[in-house]
Order: structure tokens, then C-alpha cells, then sequence
């Protein structure tokens, strides 16, 4: 009890230094459909990457959607200069970035293991903390180096920009690598070229197939916070728990209307 108390004090600390840093300036999701979508864009034509929406968001203990709403609403406000501060307290706090984060392929990971002189799955780990500490620019340095060109005006990222920016969740990501036998990271990519060529009317049925043939998401999937299942439990007069359990059958069925109108 004691531990968990120092715990809480600690994360309460941090969130009063963010505070202190961002001259006491909110950051609520803008409340309009066009306003957070302008967010999502300034995010999206930023040098900011998922991996920093991701830690962004789990500092509010939300999830990386919310990030990039504050990304996208300190760069419209032109206070951008104070997100740096809350991406310090967030990895203060603990707060990391996975390989599924961060905008490179398994070759990049063998690439990056080859280069090291480590294991494939133990480049995946070294990469993402380089990301989860701002040093994405040593991964695609590397990369860059050993003849993989790795900008941003590349198809693949650019695949991974137009997913970022589409509203399809990580879920539907895994949904639709699972149809075809690939990581999440390959769904990504796929919904992104989709989005590109202006198929976008496609991805559904292949999401419809690949909940056809079982495959499914768990919480962990879904993008949502802690706080997120409470607020969907008070919604639906549930536990916490069963409301986890009903959010991941409505995002499975493709129904996450419903938890939009909860979180609401």
C-alpha cells in the first residue's frame, strides 16, 4: 500500500510539473468533428511520430488518438514548444514505446540487428527505446547508411502516414494482417495503401473476411485506456472488466460507434 501510494504521489508530481511547464494551458480534445480533424492533419503533417502520440496520450492515461489531438492543437495554438516537457514527464513516468510503434518493416529490423551485431527481436527492442526517448533520427540514420532510404517522402512511410491519419484502429490493422498471415505492422501499411489509391470502400470487406475466419482482438488492441473501460462501464451499468470484455466484441464486429457513444 505504501508502494502504491509513493506511485500515485509520483505520477501526481509529474503531472503538476507538466502543468508548471505548459504555463497551466489545457489540453482537452477539441469538441468538434471538423476542429479534431484538423488536429489529427496539423499531427499528421508534423515531424512528430506515433510513438510520440503514443506516450502523449498515456501521460493523460489515454491512448495515442488523444495524442495527437494535443500534438495537433499545440501546433495550431503555436505553443508547440511545450510538448517536449510532457514527452519527458511521460517517460518519467514509465511510459514506452513498442516495435508495433514505430514506422519500419521486420528487413529493418534484420538490418538494424546485422548492423549491432544482436539478435532480430533484440533490434526490435533497441529500436523502439531509441523512439520512446526521441532519437528516432538514429534508427533511420542507420538505416539510411546501410542503403535503405528511410525518409518520409518513401512509399512504406508514407503508407504508414496515411494510416496514421485514417481513423482505422490498431485493431483493424491486426484484423487485416491476421487475413493475410502478416504482423500488425503489414495491416498498417496495407490500410494505408488502400487509403492512398482511393480504395478505401475495400477495407471493410476485408475486415468482414478476417473476422470470417476467427480472428479477433484483445483489450490490449483496442487503443483505449484504463479509464476509458470505467467510463464504458458507468455508460453500460457494467463492471470495468465486463465493459473491457463488451468493447473488444463491439471492435471486433466492427461496431465501435457504440463505444464512441460511450466515451461521449
Amino acid at each position: 500500500m505504501r508502494i502504491l501510494k509513493h506511485r500515485k504521489s509520483f505520477r501526481y508530481a509529474l503531472a503538476l510539473m507538466a502543468s508548471a511547464s505548459l504555463g497551466c494551458i489545457a489540453t482537452t480534445t477539441p469538441v468538434s468533428a471538423q476542429d479534431s480533424a484538423a488536429m489529427f492533419e496539423n499531427y499528421a503533417n508534423s515531424n512528430y511520430t506515433y510513438c510520440d502520440a503514443k506516450l502523449i496520450g498515456a501521460f493523460y492515461q489515454k491512448g495515442a488518438d488523444y495524442g495527437k489531438t494535443v500534438i495537433g492543437a499545440k501546433i495550431a495554438n503555436g505553443i508547440e514548444q511545450n510538448l517536449p516537457p510532457i514527452l519527458s514527464s511521460s517517460r518519467m513516468a514509465g511510459n514506452r514505446c513498442e516495435w508495433i510503434d514505430i514506422p519500419h518493416s521486420y528487413a529493418d529490423a534484420e538490418q538494424l540487428g546485422s548492423y549491432w551485431g544482436i539478435a532480430t527481436s533484440s533490434a526490435k527492442v533497441k529500436a523502439a527505446s531509441f523512439y520512446t526517448e526521441g532519437k528516432a533520427g538514429v534508427i533511420t540514420g542507420i538505416l539510411a547508411s546501410q542503403g535503405r532510404n528511410t525518409g518520409w517522402g518513401t512509399s512504406e512511410d508514407a503508407a504508414f502516414a496515411s494510416y496514421a491519419r485514417s481513423g482505422f484502429s490498431y485493431c483493424d490493422a491486426t484484423l487485416i494482417g491476421d487475413l493475410w498471415g502478416w504482423d500488425p505492422y503489414r495491416g498498417k501499411l496495407e490500410i494505408g495503401n488502400k487509403v492512398k489509391a482511393g480504395l478505401i470502400e475495400n477495407i471493410p470487406g476485408m475486415l468482414a473476411s478476417s473476422r470470417n475466419q476467427g480472428n479477433q482482438c484483445d483489450w490490449s488492441e483496442l487503443g483505449y485506456s484504463y479509464n476509458d473501460a470505467e467510463k464504458m462501464g458507468r455508460a453500460w451499468n457494467i463492471s470495468t472488466n465486463n465493459a473491457k470484455s463488451v468493447a473488444e466484441r463491439l471492435s471486433n464486429e466492427g461496431r465501435t460507434e457504440v463505444i464512441a457513444a460511450a466515451l461521449r
